[in-house]
């Protein structure tokens, strides 16, 4: 469409294929590509003119969990080396933060948060943000030793760990695909917390990981 002349655009292919990882591959159809490898087939062909801006919507949602993780990282990775500007679509919030420089919440068509994606993750602007972005309990700024008013604790921000300080009871345990999350009950109140196998009915100490504590507003 472009009229490039064929050996440029030839060239220009190889570049491509080579940069998504798919050297070698200039002669197979897309048909007889894994649902990854015809991904990255997509992607090499958005960056194929030198687009100034790249919209990608939901460019990974198709992909089973561990193939999207991966790709994820890639994307990122391409994205930077071709020196192209893309605005990406997701309701992934591992996809958005491994992808992103920036950040941007929307919430009933409004944008309520930009930021880089470490402030976005440790200090969502609202509430309803820190749920979104994981969130599932609510406590005084005390409760992890912090001097604010309020805070969201992520399933990881409570741990196992025979020197923590904090006394509870297993209510509760679910095998995740690298770890067991555990429901666990502190003078009454049940909260989620990560560790090894244990037993319901247990008592074990808890320790704070600040990563998955969220500071609100």
């Amino acid at each position: 469409m472009k009229k490039v002349e064929r050996e440029a655009r030839d060239k220009r292919v190889l570049s491509l294929l080579e940069l998504v990882g798919l050297e070698g591959y200039a002669d197979r159809r897309v048909t007889q590509l894994s649902g990854g490898e015809q991904q990255r087939v997509a992607l090499a062909r958005a960056l194929a003119p030198s687009p100034r801006l790249l919209l990608l919507d939901e460019p990974l949602s198709a992909l089973d969990r561990a193939l999207r993780e991966q790709l994820a990282v890639d994307l990122a990775r391409l994205l930077r080396e071709a020196a192209t500007t893309a605005l990406v679509v997701t309701h992934d919030h591992d996809e958005a933060f491994t992808l992103a420089d920036r950040v941007a919440i929307m919430s009933r068509g409004r944008i309520v948060q930009v930021g880089p994606p470490a402030e976005v993750w440790s200090s969502p602007v609202d509430v309803e943000t820190a749920k979104f972005l994981g969130c599932t309990k609510f406590v005084p700024g005390s409760f992890v030793g912090l001097d604010v008013e309020r805070v969201g604790l992520r399933a990881t921000a409570l741990r196992v760990d025979s020197d923590g300080l904090i006394e509870c009871t297993v209510v509760e345990r679910v095998h995740r695909r690298d770890h067991v999350r555990l429901l666990v009950d502190i003078d009454g109140e049940e909260y989620e917390a990560v560790g090894p196998m244990t037993e319901i009915g247990d008592r074990v100490r808890l320790e704070i990981d600040l990563d998955g504590v969220a500071r609100i507003g």
